[in-house]
């Protein structure tokens, strides 16, 4: 895991813990190659090692408003659901423009994914797929997530990139 990444994701956890907020598990390294296994051949793709590397921290987030999908559906009570990446894509690409992305995270607002046709990383509404950031490498979305569940937008990110 690139060291931004890491220490993104540090402050995230930490964040959640101190709000008291439920936490996944970490996701054990044979279920994260079940769970890439399972992706390749539903979607024909390969899930970036970024994304794993953080299920292998914790498997999924759901943290202000902005939810990183787990490598399943869980549901503890009433109160607390976490939306899976094979549940999340295999609803959102239904609906036939969205065909050609793979979703990894939501907000209220936004859509964090993968465009299949040019190869880049995006952040795109939710409404109308209007596309706010475009990144080369899976990384640079993941950054995005994690600053964004921190609350950081713009030029006040995180700059140790």
């Amino acid at each position: 895991m690139n060291s931004t990444i890491q220490h993104l994701l540090a402050a995230v956890l930490l964040d959640q813990t101190e709000a008291k907020e439920p936490q996944q598990a970490a996701l054990p390294k044979a279920e994260q190659e079940a769970f890439g296994h399972r992706v390749a051949q539903l979607f024909e793709y390969a899930l970036p090692l970024s994304y794993l590397d953080i299920l292998g921290q914790t498997d999924g987030l759901d943290c202000n408003g902005v939810v990183l999908y787990a490598s399943r559906l869980y549901t503890k009570n009433e109160r607390f659901s976490l939306q899976g990446f094979v549940e999340a894509n295999i609803l959102l690409r239904g609906y036939q423009p969205n065909r050609y992305f793979l979703y990894f995270a939501e907000s209220g607002m936004d859509f964090y994914r993968h465009n299949l046709q040019t190869g880049k990383f995006e952040i795109s509404a939710r409404i109308g797929g209007t596309v706010f950031d475009s990144f080369e490498t899976a990384e640079e979305l993941f950054t995005q997530v994690l600053n964004h569940i921190l609350g950081k937008y713009g030029e006040e990110e995180d700059d140790d990139k």
